[in-house]
């Protein structure tokens, strides 16, 4: 019985992270930041793309709160870079490959809000 409850259990705490589209908030993907490493996945938030700040938060109250737990950075081809542009400052859904450790490559890296984030791959509006 005590091994019943426990699944269950399990089962609402993983549902939790997930939202109804199959996406998850970025503060979701921080906390599994180890399983999701290197997996394809779909991330709904906030998006800010200005200078200094690639980043896609919970919220815009989250954004204004500077909680590093509740954002992930973005890093993004530049075929993308007008349609990522053309959604600053609105609820987003985007794709692509998340990273625990998206500074991990030998390069120089601006504007990021937190080490986790998405390699984007597609970009599209709040469903």
């Amino acid at each position: 019985m005590k091994i019943l409850i426990f699944v269950l259990v399990l089962s609402l705490c993983s549902c939790a992270t997930h939202l109804t589209d199959g996406s998850v908030s970025p503060s979701a993907a921080n906390q599994r930041k180890v399983e999701l490493d290197g997996h394809p996945i779909a991330v709904r938030g906030y998006l800010i793309h200005e200078p200094e700040a690639y980043a896609l938060w919970d919220s815009p109250s989250a954004m204004k709160n500077g909680d590093a737990s509740k954002c992930v950075s973005i890093l993004y081809p530049a075929n993308l870079r007008e349609s990522i542009a053309s959604h600053n400052r609105t609820m987003v859904r985007i794709h692509g490959v998340f990273r625990r450790n998206i500074t991990s490559e030998n390069r120089i890296y601006l504007g990021l809000c937190n080490y986790t984030g998405v390699e984007v791959s597609q970009i599209g509006d709040e469903q």
